[in-house]
């Protein structure tokens, strides 16, 4: 992941670096931040998929699930907000291509987090992020879509 190695300095550091990219850049002139910021952590998460279950793995999981559940959905329903209403103003497929993909990159994480057992926060929070699945699940991208219709086109562009 991005900061796990570094020293607490380093993460604080780190953490307002970013704080403040996001603040004057994101996401107009950086438009890649989250995808980016994403797959560096689905790569992290990426362990608890491959891992036999052990008490240490669990209270690892449970660790990361209590410190990143929370922030995983703000950023996962603020993606899926800024898809919805760029996709009814008919914004460009090139300003909509990368949040598709902080979704995608979301829905790993969430698969990562939810491998080994479904943890209580997401059991408590299924009505938050059900619907959201549906969506993602359901929705039609018509300039995202060239290879006729079946999102087949917009799933190989990643």
């Amino acid at each position: 992941m991005l900061s796990a190695a570094a020293s607490p300095r380093i993460q604080s550091q780190l953490s307002e670096a970013l704080a403040l990219i996001g603040r004057h850049d994101f996401p107009d002139h950086w438009p890649t931040l989250l995808p980016e910021l994403c797959s560096n952590l689905d790569v992290g998460m990426l362990l608890f998929r491959y891992e036999f279950r052990t008490a240490k793995l669990v209270v690892e999981l449970e660790y990361c699930v209590d410190h990143f559940a929370q922030p995983l959905w703000e950023v996962f329903d603020w993606t899926g907000g800024k898809i919805k209403s760029s996709v009814t103003s008919g914004g460009a497929a090139d300003n909509i291509r990368p949040l598709i993909e902080s979704q995608r990159l979301c829905c790993r994480i969430v698969y990562s987090l939810n491998f080994q057992h479904i943890p209580q926060v997401f059991k408590d929070n299924m009505d938050k992020w059900m619907p959201e699945f549906k969506e993602i699940l359901t929705a039609k991208y018509p300039d995202l879509e060239d290879g006729g219709g079946d999102g087949l086109m917009l799933a190989d562009g990643f």
